[in-house]
């Protein structure tokens, strides 16, 4: 699809009127993070085109959506964090000890102190009582 060519990105987004991005594109900005309005910024249209694309497509809200396709990188970063750490990586196993365990870099220390038996003796009038 041939796309006008406009001064401003605003310009672009209104004429852009039947937007040509595909949902697997979607998906891969998804599960990179960002939000709706960059994707929208991405491919040169309004957050509302995002949401009625979805909806052509059959899908749920955009909240929804990219909350799936974050879930799915999210899971391979713990899989790669993980093997990091079994493969002896310091930093990353006191990083999962901290994040996942409740570790923390605090260091307890017990002290202990003995009394002495201590005797008292009043006195009145330096006589003993």
């Amino acid at each position: 699809m041939e796309q006008a060519q406009s001064s401003t990105p605003q310009e672009r987004r209104h004429l852009n009127t039947k937007a040509s991005f595909t949902i697997e594109q979607l998906i891969a900005l998804c599960a990179i993070g960002v939000t709706q309005k960059e994707a929208a910024a991405v491919f040169g249209v309004t957050d509302e085109t995002i949401c009625n694309r979805l909806k052509e497509w059959g899908e749920s809200t955009w909240e929804e959506f990219a909350e799936e396709h974050k879930a799915v990188t999210r899971a391979s970063l713990r899989r790669e964090q993980v093997k990091k750490a079994m493969e002896g990586d310091t930093k990353m196993l006191i990083h999962l000890g901290k994040a996942w365990l409740g570790q923390t870099n605090a260091v307890e220390r017990a002290q202990e102190f003995k009394a002495k038996s201590v005797t008292v003796r009043i006195t009145d009038n330096g006589e003993e009582v």
